[in-house]
């Protein structure tokens, strides 16, 4: 009997564990919610990528940074790895990671493509495809 209840206690606490790591890998935290008295593993973290320097590291990948959220928050971020390529200041970004001690050790780093964004002020036009295909007959023209 007691064997089954130190059994059901047992699962109990896995069970709790493997639902805290799943709530904390869906959840997407701000800068505003971090703070420097609690560690947390395997979370994301979006804001706005704020001045890039480049640490001097033997393998020349380290990256150090800060990602702003509202209000000027914002959480000191080291990343070791290749710097993705859209990866600068202003653009926005969502980092993965561990934040211990008041410090985000990021894994990945994925930003935000902004002409995907941005308004496309090029309309197609019949005229500018035949203009871009001139040996082009549309029905109309033929005959």
């Amino acid at each position: 009997m007691l064997r089954f209840l130190f059994l059901g206690f047992l699962l109990a606490g896995l069970s709790y564990v493997f639902l805290q790591s799943i709530e904390q890998g869906r959840k997407i935290y701000r800068p505003e919610d971090l703070t420097s008295q609690f560690s947390l593993y395997k979370i994301r973290v979006l804001g706005r990528v704020r001045n890039i320097k480049k640490v001097d590291d033997r393998d020349g990948f380290t990256l150090a940074f800060d990602l702003v959220g509202e209000n000027s928050h914002f959480v000191k971020t080291v990343y070791e790895g290749f710097k993705p390529e859209l990866l600068k200041d202003g653009v926005s970004a969502i980092v993965d990671g561990d934040w211990v001690d008041g410090v985000l050790i990021a894994s990945n780093v994925l930003t935000q493509c902004p002409s995907k964004y941005e308004p496309n002020d090029k309309r197609v036009t019949v005229e500018n495809g035949l203009n871009y295909y001139p040996d082009l007959k549309l029905p109309s023209q033929s005959g």
